[in-house]
């Protein structure tokens, strides 16, 4: 599965105009969702002309002291983190945004420092894999942070950040 492919259908159910949690909540109802499970996809990718069919094996997920992560993680791995982690942070930047470029540095700082209190999560608001979620999180502009309490978003708010204190304030108060 890559960033952009659309679900279409699941185990052969058609699952066109769901949202992502109304997918998952189907998915842990339908099925008792344990690590080993194995789910059929058909899955409409972006040039291909013929939907695709896959099969996924369910895995868990363990995030244990990431201080940030960057890496393309999918939009239901990002949930699961959200849901399984007590705080998490989401930064939502883009490259060519010179506020972002600004707040780089003291968002790499709040890092370093606020690693064991809560997860931090890089995503580039132009990648399509996170258009659900910067949608439901209504993020207009870059660079915005989302917080997350026990799989709950709390606070939203966008502008540059120069200093990680700063940052940290905004989340605790």
């Amino acid at each position: 599965i890559k960033g952009g492919d659309q679900i279409i259908e699941i185990n052969g159910e058609d699952i066109l105009g769901l949202d992502r949690k109304e997918v998952i909540s189907k998915l842990e109802a339908r099925f008792d969702i344990e690590i080993g499970t194995s789910i059929d996809l058909t899955i409409q990718r972006s040039g291909e002309s013929e939907p695709i069919k896959t099969t996924v094996v369910t895995d868990e997920i363990i995030v244990q002291g990431s201080p940030m992560i960057t890496a393309n993680i999918s939009e239901i791995e990002l949930e699961k983190i959200i849901n399984s982690q007590p705080n998490v942070l989401v930064y939502v930047f883009s490259s060519n945004c010179g506020a972002c470029a600004a707040s780089e540095e003291a968002v790499n700082k709040f890092r370093d420092i606020y690693s064991d209190e809560i997860i931090l999560i890089k995503l580039n608001a132009y990648d399509i894999e996170y258009s659900s979620f910067i949608v439901e999180n209504s993020v207009y502009v870059t660079p915005t942070f989302v917080q997350f309490e026990n799989g709950t978003s709390t606070k939203n708010w966008s502008g540059m950040i120069e200093d990680p204190k700063v940052l940290y304030e905004k989340i605790k108060n």
